[in-house]
C-alpha cells in the first residue's frame, strides 16, 4: 500500500477519536514503527502537536511516512532482527563452545536454514563470523598483556590453547605471542 492509502486507512478507523487522541495515537504509531525499524532510534522528524485539523494532521503523517521511507531506502546497515538476535548470542556465549544448533534452536530456525540465512545477509560463513570475533577478541585482550595465552584461548572459546594458536596464526599470520610482542 501506499502511504496515502495507509493514511486514509487509519484515517477512517479514527474517525471516532477526538482530533487529540489522534495527534497521540500517530505519534506513538510512528515512534513504534521507527522503534522497530531503527532499533532504539528515537522517531522525532516529524511533530504532530502543531497539526490543529485532520487535514494537517493527515499532511504530518505522510511526511513521517516519507521519512521512514527514506530512512529504510538510505539505510545499508538496518541488520535483520534474527541476524542481530544470533550475533548478541554469539557474544553472550562467546567463551563457549558455539554450535550451528545451538544459534538456530535460539533464533527458533532450522540450523541447515539459517545457516543459509546468516550467510546470505551478512556475506559471511557462520563459521567464518565466529572465528573473527574470537580472533578480534584475542587481539584485544593480548593488547592489554594482563592474560596468559590459556586464558585468552578459554575466554574466546577455544579449549585447546594449541588449536587456538593454530586458528590464531591462520587468522592473522603471527602466533599469539608474537603478536602480543608487536602490539
Amino acid at each position: 500500500q501506499s502511504a496515502t492509502e495507509v493514511l486514509n486507512d487509519l484515517r477512517i478507523y479514527s474517525q471516532s477519536i477526538s482530533i487529540s487522541d489522534r495527534k497521540n495515537l500517530m505519534s506513538k504509531l510512528f515512534g513504534k514503527i521507527s522503534n522497530v525499524i531503527f532499533d532504539d532510534l528515537q522517531f522525532s522528524q516529524v511533530s504532530f502537536d502543531d497539526a490543529d485539523s485532520e487535514s494537517e494532521l493527515f499532511e504530518k503523517g505522510k511526511e513521517a511516512l516519507s521519512c521512514i521511507f527514506d530512512k529504510v531506502s538510505s539505510s545499508e546497515d538496518i541488520e535483520n532482527p534474527t541476524i542481530a538476535k544470533a550475533k548478541k548470542y554469539i557474544f553472550d556465549h562467546i567463551s563457549e563452545n558455539i554450535a550451528l544448533e545451538d544459534i538456530a534452536g535460539f533464533v527458533y530456525l532450522n540450523p541447515v536454514y539459517f545457516s543459509r540465512f546468516f550467510k546470505q545477509h551478512t556475506g559471511i560463513t557462520l563459521t567464518d563470523y565466529l572465528t573473527k570475533i574470537r580472533i578480534n577478541l584475542a587481539c584485544d585482550m593480548l593488547r592489554e598483556h594482563k592474560y596468559k595465552i590459556h586464558e585468552i584461548s578459554d575466554a574466546c572459546g577455544y579449549k585447546s590453547s594449541k588449536y587456538f594458536a593454530k586458528i590464531f596464526k591462520q587468522y592473522t599470520g603471527q602466533t599469539p605471542s608474537d603478536y602480543s610482542k608487536i602490539n
